[in-house]
């Protein structure tokens, strides 16, 4: 259904666009030129371009033509206008006719003879020559137009006066001077600067601005550090989450995977680590408010550009929840005197089943042999003995044998059968299947004089790898402007809505006991497998009055959790023009996002099938059964609800005076509140078509025995609600000051108020502030590298915050309902003892940056420093035992944070064939200066240095046992107190940290990429690739004790066997039983501490797109046909045992393969 309907709506656009075309069709009176424009703009792929000035004074005209092209619009509006135009491709410059009516003056002749050329240099404020530039001798009237390089040579004479225009730039006097005309004389490759400001006019292309939230910048005005990641890039990879999309492709983003202690949207940090327990996940901004839902919930299609806020002149405007840096948002919009313009986009990838054969583990014989083994050695006599445990088949075979049950031969047989089947297989077979995803999105937008519009559909269906797993999401979004009073009144409404489900089953089976499992017999019928009771109790327990107890894993496939998201968020704001330099703002969102979470386990599931069984009663002697779990479906329900409210009051002022000084000012309010409750139930005996659930008629205070074995206990209620209120107030303001636009002075302040924090009121407010300069060093005139025709340095430093939810200043507790005490009394936890000092967490960021730009740009780039102390960290401290606790969550931890951000942009050729390359390398070191809580002893810091870090070093370090190898029995040797022993107990429980090994950061020191982009004609080829160096991870290896209940080992083959081993091995002997220590030596030491460095093929793109500017008549305005490969695999590791650091465990990511098109009508 959902499927035709966009279907529906893509024919109904095709309609709708069919009149679009490059005649013009214009009809109205009294227009201004100004719209005249717009409309062929609109109309055709034509652009515009023209001082705001030159039309101001323009006499409106009426027009009523149709289908006529576009030099004879321009001819008939512009014929008694004092404006000319020239067309050169499909653009359209416009520019002022000389005055007739004005006398030429005479020249001086012998002036102009002895007039020496003088070079000129025309650049915009970045220091880029500009090509096109139009300079004018003001006596003379003589002008001509700069080159491709941005110069000119004129014959002056001292004393005259140049006018230097461009479209989209403020014109430019300034006089000659003769010791211009002399340096120039003395220098040929000497050229007078002429610096052009971008002018205040409707083209807004001219500048490249970056979105605080707050306001917008021009990028090369901004003191702060930013990445501005546009539409292109945004829309060079697929998915269907945003921030999947910036991975490779933003300079200091990291996304750090399967690294233990990580926290946040796949491990996502900005610069590295800023906090210790709070949350470390960037804030994230959409359309100028925190947005507090599921990220997955935004369709990417919609969103225009994406701006990373670094350091704390960018991002110290958001107070308490910027400290670890933030991602703004944009959303598309509609423009003003726009035709409707349809954009549809739609792709599918498709990625092959898992690589199960990547992982380590024993083979079918070997494991068998490894039983065999074990059941000789006793390891599953009390298994054996309680009558009910799972055994495996080889098990089962070995008793049969034992009793005689089944002869010599006969056993010999049926274990070596076994020993041919590969459980993977099956998974592969039954369990697994190709990923397909499907991505579907159209909009529209456009807007009349005094409106704009934009509003989208997007729909988006997974079939994941497992046949189990699936996702479809369905995201509308709309947004109006509206303006009044000449432009003066400007009123914006907007809502997103989108709804998601997914659907898995919580008991697939890919993680078998046994790797010879058989799923299914040749025919392809489930079998039973003996999971956690062997088969021959659930054969015969309950004489017949149970449930079938039997497990079939092909059986669970059908999905039981079903998880729906639902969230919508409505904004409007409105702003006056009070007079030209000031504006006021008032701004209001509400966002609310609903999770409904159903677990539905009917009575054939195996989960219902044994809870109901394991509660039963059974009377053996009358043949009856009492069943305190009723018979029906387990329903397990979960709602939650996140409401968020922000108001938010603002005044802009900006001025500019005598083209000198610029002053750009904002202060505002905001409060703001977010409520979050959850509830969770657990349905027993469920049936809709009867009686509903039956849990009235259960009593979960009672001790049940279970219906086999000795064990008891209680019933699970399951039921239980938690809330959450986070109120805040906040006061703001920023301001820039620019002299000459060559200097230019930022600041910001913010106070953060929450309900959250201290009972003083001084502590529940927190000042905020940063400072910020930007020198733009190639304006002054000492400066004569023309090597480097753009040089700036940038300096900024502030304070951003952070907050740690889970704890607060007033006394907290909670109360699980169906707990009981051993007095069998309900009872509560206090889970936040009152601490009346608690405030936010602090950190202080300073940044260093100097922005470059060689000649022609061919080489374009930025490098910065920053240094992030974060203070009154929320960490673990030693409190009083008489209170009751023996730690306290409180402001003691210190974190300080380094590094560097270096991004280069090379034009590497520029002809028939273009290639662009861009490199990003960051650097990012972080050590704990403070942390109060000492580690118990090395094992603790070894295993969990997350949970408890260890100060001075990292937080994500890695620390290991020194390792001496192996003794000539095959025993692992390690150092204690600098000798070598066996001692292992000696050697875990040791709180000596000279005992262990700092191997280095789990996080990457060094991470970035290296983009290349080519173009030939309509074909863009482009590929990514990825780095991370300087980092570590822990290898799986061989263990004795694991492997006494698990086949999914590494090295089984590298152990020691036999004296001499220990000479070209450091993998142990196995003995049985295992040692107490023996194995948290070996596999927590040195010889495991692997190098993670690693370089990856990160993805490849390749399209070809064609616009209605190539083939006359084309219905599109452009399409875009493009093919995408991701997770194309490692070029190069460090660890010399093909191992991907940042791959599974035991399976390879399968690659991906995208086919998509995107066409604009």
């Amino acid at each position: 259904m959902r499927l035709t309907t966009l279907f529906l709506i893509l024919g109904f656009l095709q309609i709708q666009a069919s009149g679009i075309a490059q005649k013009v069709s214009i009809e109205g009176k009294d227009l201004s030129l100004k719209q005249v424009f717009n409309a062929i703009e609109s109309q055709t792929g034509y652009v515009v371009l023209y001082n705001k000035e030159l039309v101001l004074n323009a006499k409106k005209v009426s027009l009523s033509v149709k289908d006529v092209s576009v030099s004879a619009v321009l001819e008939l509006v512009l014929k008694g206008q004092e404006i000319k135009f020239v067309i050169r491709g499909m653009t359209v410059f416009l520019s002022s006719k000389p005055d007739p009516g004005k006398r030429v003056p005479e020249l001086d002749f012998t002036g102009l003879l002895n007039a020496p050329p003088v070079r000129i240099l025309v650049i915009d404020t970045a220091g880029n020559p500009l090509a096109g530039a139009s300079v004018t001798i003001k006596k003379s009237g003589k002008s001509g137009i700069t080159d491709a390089t941005g110069t000119i040579r004129l014959n002056v004479v001292a004393g005259d006066l140049l006018l230097v225009s461009f479209v989209g730039y403020e014109d430019t006097h300034f006089s000659i001077s003769q010791s211009a005309i002399d340096q120039d004389g003395q220098d040929p490759s000497h050229a007078l600067k002429v610096v052009l400001k971008p002018s205040v006019s409707r083209l807004e292309e001219v500048e490249v601005t970056v979105n605080t939230g707050f306001q917008k910048l021009p990028k090369d005005r901004a003191t702060g550090s930013f990445v501005l990641i546009n539409n292109e890039t945004l829309n060079r990879s697929v998915g269907s989450n945003i921030l999947d999309r910036l991975d490779g492709v933003t300079s200091g983003l990291n996304f750090n995977k399967n690294v233990v202690g990580s926290s946040g949207t796949g491990g996502l940090s900005i610069r590295g680590r800023s906090t210790i327990f709070a949350n470390a996940v960037p804030l994230i901004i959409l359309d100028n408010f925190p947005y507090e839902g599921d990220i997955a919930n935004i369709n990417p299609n919609d969103i225009l550009s994406v701006t990373v806020l670094k350091d704390a002149a960018a991002a110290s405007i958001w107070g308490v929840k910027a400290g670890n840096g933030v991602i703004v948002i944009t959303t598309k919009k509609g423009q003003a005197s726009q035709m409707p313009r349809i954009s549809v986009n739609a792709n599918l990838t498709v990625s092959e089943k898992p690589g199960l054969f990547y992982g380590p583990q024993l083979t079918s014989s070997q494991w068998i042999d490894h039983e065999i083994f074990l059941y000789h050695k006793g390891r599953y006599s009390q298994q054996i003995a309680n009558g009910y445990s799972a055994l495996s088949p080889v098990l089962d075979i070995l008793e049969d044998r034992k009793y005689n049950r089944i002869s010599a031969g006969d056993s010999a047989l049926a274990i070596d059968a076994l020993r041919q089947y590969d459980v993977r297989n099956d998974l592969k077979k039954y369990v697994y299947r190709r990923a397909l995803n499907q991505q579907y999105a159209v909009n529209v937008s456009g807007g009349g004089t005094n409106n704009r519009y934009y509003a989208s559909v997007g729909y988006d269906k997974n079939m994941g790898n497992r046949k189990s797993l699936s996702y479809d999401r369905l995201t509308l979004n709309a947004n109006n402007t509206y303006l009044f009073l000449n432009n003066k009144v400007e009123w914006n409404t907007g809502i997103i809505f989108s709804n998601s489900k997914s659907y898995d089953h919580n008991n697939v089976y890919v993680n078998p006991n046994s790797p010879y499992i058989r799923l299914a017999d040749e025919q392809g019928n489930a079998l039973p497998v003996a999971d956690n009771l062997r088969r021959s109790f659930t054969d015969t327990a309950g004489a017949g009055l149970l449930l079938d107890w039997r497990f079939f894993p092909l059986n669970e496939l059908t999905p039981t959790q079903e998880t729906i998201l639902t969230d919508y968020r409505v904004n409007t704001s409105i702003s006056a023009q009070l007079w030209k330099p000031l504006k006021v703002s008032a701004y209001f969102l509400h966002q609310k996002g609903i999770s409904n979470y159903t677990k539905n386990n009917s009575i054939e599931s195996y989960y219902t099938r044994n809870m109901i069984n394991q509660y039963s009663i059974i009377d053996y002697v009358a043949h009856t059964i009492q069943r305190p779990i009723p018979i029906g479906a387990i329903i397990d329900k979960s709602i939650s609800t996140k409401t968020m409210t922000t108001g938010r009051l603002q005044m802009d002022f900006h001025q500019m005076l005598n083209n000198i000084h610029e002053l750009n000012f904002l202060a505002g309010m905001e409060i703001r509140e977010s409520k979050a409750d959850e509830e969770t139930k657990k349905l027993y005996g469920y049936d809709p078509e009867i009686t509903g659930a039956s849990n009235g008629t259960m009593d979960f205070s009672k001790i049940y025995k279970y219906s086999y074995g000795t064990g008891q206990g209680r019933i699970q209620e399951g039921t239980n609600t938690s809330w959450m209120l986070d109120r805040n107030r906040s006061y703001y303001t920023n301001f820039s000051y620019s002299l000459l636009s060559k200097y230019i002075l930022s600041g910001s302040a913010r106070w953060d108020e929450s309900n959250l924090f201290g009972v003083k009121a001084n502590q529940k407010g927190v000042p905020l502030w940063s400072a910020g300069l930007l020198w733009n060093i190639h304006q002054e005139l000492f400066y004569k590298f023309d090597l480097i025709p753009m040089l700036k340095a940038r300096i900024t430093y502030g304070y951003n915050g952070n907050v740690d939810k889970s704890v607060t200043a007033l006394l907290t507790a909670q109360a699980i309902t169906g707990a009981f005490n051993t007095f069998n009394q309900p009872y509560m936890n206090i889970s936040n003892p009152p601490n009346p000092s608690l405030r936010w967490e602090k950190v202080g960021v300073t940044n260093l940056g100097i922005d470059f730009g060689f000649k022609n740009q061919v080489v374009t780039g930025s490098i910065e420093y920053y240094l992030k102390n974060s203070t009154d960290l929320i960490a673990n401290n030693v409190v009083a035992p008489q209170l009751g606790f023996d730690k306290l969550k409180t402001n003691s931890a210190n974190l300080r944070t380094q590094g560097v951000d270096l991004v280069l942009n090379v034009q590497m050729m520029k002809r028939v064939v273009n290639w662009d390359t861009k490199l990003l390398l960051s650097f990012s070191k972080d050590k704990v200066t403070s942390y109060k809580i000492k580690q118990g002893n090395n094992y603790d810091i070894i295993t969990g240095n997350y949970l408890n870090p260890l100060e001075g070093y990292s937080f994500y370090g890695m620390f290991s046992f020194p390792y001496a190898g192996l003794n000539s029995s095959g025993d692992p040797v390690g150092y204690l107190d600098g000798k070598e022993t066996t001692d292992y107990i000696g050697i875990w429980r040791s709180s000596n940290t000279a005992n262990i090994v700092y191997n280095g950061t789990m996080m990457p020191v060094y991470y970035g990429s290296l983009l290349n982009s080519f173009r030939y004609r309509n074909f863009s080829l482009s590929f990514n690739i990825t780095y991370k160096l300087g980092h570590y991870f822990r290898r799986r290896s061989f263990s004795s004790s694991s492997l006494n209940s698990s086949y999914r080992q590494a090295d089984y083959d590298l152990r020691w066997q036999k004296p001499g081993d220990e000479l070209w091995t450091n993998v142990p002997a196995y003995v049985y039983p295992d040692v107490s220590g023996r194995e948290v030596l070996y596999t927590n030491s040195t010889a495991l501490a692997e190098r993670a460095d690693h370089i990856r093929l990160q993805d490849i793109r390749f399209s070809y797109a064609m616009d209605r500017k190539q083939v006359s008549g084309f219905p599109f305005a452009r399409i875009d046909v493009f093919a995408y490969a991701s997770n194309l695999g490692l070029l190069w590791r460090k660890n010399k045992h093909g191992l991907d650091p940042e791959g599974s465990l035991n399976y390879v990511t399968p690659i991906s393969i995208s086919l998509g098109i995107k066409a604009d009508l």
